[in-house]
Formats: structure tokens, sequence, C-alpha cells
């Protein structure tokens, strides 16, 4: 039997009080209900910010403490983002890196380079495969 796929939406509400040279932060960690397997993940920025090489912030998502994927707004990263358009995230954790047990969490958290640069998200898509 296939294991079985869904997705959530978690909400990043803090990251919107992330201005350009904000400290570092971390906001805050999330669980799924069951052992799971992230397959995909995506941010929903709702503010456009525009890439800048030497100040910019990067967003790192991590689950059970590893860094699964990173998106930075430098021009050779991800770039500038439109508000209400998805960014696709690359994972760059691999096999039990991207495996949840029902007590572990994934994290979201803020640094920058430079002066940073103000983002502001909705929220961060994780697509995931129940482990059963």
């Amino acid at each position: 039997m296939a294991n079985k796929r869904g997705q959530i939406v978690i909400p990043t509400p803090l990251i919107n009080a992330a201005a350009a040279g904000a400290n570092a932060n971390d906001y805050g960690a999330w669980g799924l209900p069951h052992g799971a397997r992230i397959v995909g993940l995506g941010l929903l920025p709702n503010a456009a910010a525009t890439a800048h090489d030497t100040n910019y912030s990067v967003i790192t998502v991590s689950a059970g403490g590893t860094a699964i994927a990173a998106v930075d707004t430098d021009t050779a990263g991800t770039g500038s983002l439109v508000a209400g358009t998805p960014v696709s995230v690359a994972l760059s954790g691999t096999g039990t890196d991207l495996e949840l047990a029902e007590d572990e969490v994934i994290t979201v958290a803020k640094t920058y380079a430079g002066t940073g640069l103000a983002v502001s998200f909705a929220g961060v898509l994780v697509k995931y495969e129940l482990l059963v």
C-alpha cells in the first residue's frame, strides 16, 4: 500500500515583523500528527522584496533540528519575491533528514547578511507522506 500524502500550511505571522536589520530569530515550531517524510516545501510571500547582493535575508526550514531547505533573497539565490506568488523551495536534506518522528518538529528561522532585507511570508507549505 502506498504511503498517504498530505500538505499543511504552517502560518508564520512573526516573519512579518522580520524587517531589515532585525535580529536573527526562530519563528516557532510545528509538529505533524504522525511520523512523516517531507517531500516538498514552498514559501508563501505576502509582500514583495527586491533581491540585493549584500543586504539580504535567509529563511531556513529545519526538520528535527536539521536544516532541510533555505531561501535567500540575494540575486544569486532565490532573488526577488513577488507578493502572492509561491516560491518553490528545493530540499537540501536527504534520506532520514527528511523524516520526522511524532515528537519532532519543523522550525522556520530568519538570519541575514549585511543589514538584511525586510521579508514577509504568510506561511510555509509543507508537503509530506505519512510513514505508516
